[in-house]
């Protein structure tokens, strides 16, 4: 089994509170030499970490913007937070996914 641990500070932004990471292509190629990988984020203390299994984040990977820039790109992990929920923001032609329930 294997982990990244990304972490970020909280943005407050349009009234709303964030936290932002990317999520490189080289990552998910060597989380996936693991058959029990996951993904961790931590937004903004130690209290409030989401986990997810690296099968399921990657389904949703089509769903999130890109950056990309000299030949080469990364996903943008956006989760917002409006009071317990955490959600993952997504391209503006699919849905935000509640991931509440990531949350350990």
């Amino acid at each position: 089994m294997d982990t990244l641990c990304a972490i970020s500070k909280e943005h407050a932004r349009h009234g709303r509170i964030g936290y932002w990471f990317a999520f490189h292509p080289s990552q998910k190629e060597r989380l996936s030499a693991y058959p029990n990988a996951f993904v961790a984020f931590g937004c903004g203390s130690a209290d409030q970490i989401l986990v997810f299994p690296l099968e399921q984040f990657i389904k949703w990977l089509p769903h999130l913007g890109k950056t990309e820039k000299d030949n080469r790109f990364y996903w943008q992990v956006i989760l917002h937070k409006a009071g317990d929920k955490f959600t993952l923001e997504t391209k503006a032609e699919f849905e935000s996914i509640d991931v509440s329930q990531h949350v350990i």
